[in-house]
């Protein structure tokens, strides 16, 4: 019984984590807008996203660079719609430190 309380406990506390940086993030993305993508050019995972989706991954108990890529590719992360990028390109952008191409 005490184990269910802090299991729940750790998942209010990580919804509430998530939904500050849902705030936050936001709140920045608000001040810059997404550069467009020339037609042709693969899409590019922004660095904001990328990172978010770690945190989140984190904190929803995923525990691999393809639980992030599904996150980011199949189920979007919050406001932002599924981005069609590659697996590879998510581990690529993650061994990279997450550099703007």
């Amino acid at each position: 019984m005490n184990t269910e309380k802090k299991q729940t406990k750790t998942e209010e506390l990580a919804h509430d984590i998530e939904a500050f940086l849902q705030e936050v993030i936001g709140a920045v993305e608000a001040e810059g807008e997404e550069p467009r993508r020339s037609v042709g050019k693969k899409p590019i995972l922004p660095s904001l996203v990328l990172w978010s989706g770690m945190i989140v991954a984190v904190l929803r108990g995923l525990g691999s660079q393809l639980d992030v890529w599904r996150l980011v590719s199949w189920d979007g992360l919050w406001h932002h719609g599924p981005y069609k990028v590659s697996d590879q390109a998510v581990y690529n952008r993650l061994a990279q430190g997450g550099s703007d191409y």
